[in-house]
């Protein structure tokens, strides 16, 4: 290889090793950073999942409002939202779309649905397919071997929804070390 080939080898090596970076960043934002590590923290969830659900359900976009009626960076239903709401003290008119809000209410979500369901799968599924879904699901010998956990996931839209998050999750996880995820 003659030396033009191998400084042009060099050169994209390092471009790569520059742009990614940036890139990634770019494509994979720590928006609402403070909003996300105080709701993350108060629910013992690390601020990679909640960043991970965030970007898959919105992509930051705080006025997202889904066909299925689901509003705000996390994409909650506006029951779910009025009964966390109540739950968490804040007023029923509290908008649905206010980042503060709906952080702090499907942090809440989240943390709830880790605590029925333990392993991380299976939560995200109830979180993208509902309680009652999943709680099904677990207990059909073709999706659960052990009524914890499920091996299947029969929805496909979930299926592929989990696997997302679980992914953006690992993503999170690389690209800022530093937002205390252990």
């Amino acid at each position: 290889m003659g030396r033009k080939a191998v400084l042009l080898v060099l050169c994209c090596a390092l471009i790569l090793v520059v742009a990614l970076p940036i890139c990634l960043n770019q494509l994979f934002p720590c928006g609402y950073g403070d909003i996300v590590s105080a709701y993350a923290d108060e629910n013992g969830l690390p601020p990679s999942l909640v960043y991970a659900v965030i970007w898959c359900e919105s992509r930051f976009d705080p006025k997202a409002h889904s066909s299925a009626d689901a509003c705000g960076l996390m994409q909650l239903r506006p029951a779910t939202f009025l009964e966390l709401c109540e739950e968490l003290g804040l007023s029923p008119g509290e908008d649905i779309f206010s980042p503060d809000a709906n952080v702090r209410c499907g942090t809440r979500y989240l943390g709830k649905l880790l605590t029925l369901f333990p392993e991380k799968t299976t939560a995200l599924a109830a979180y993208n397919a509902g309680i009652g879904n999943v709680t099904a699901w677990l207990e059909d010998p073709r999706y659960s071997d052990d009524g914890k956990t499920l091996h299947t996931i029969p929805f496909p839209e979930t299926r592929s929804y989990v696997n997302k998050v679980l992914l953006a999750q690992k993503l999170y996880e690389k690209l800022y070390p530093q937002e205390g995820d252990s």
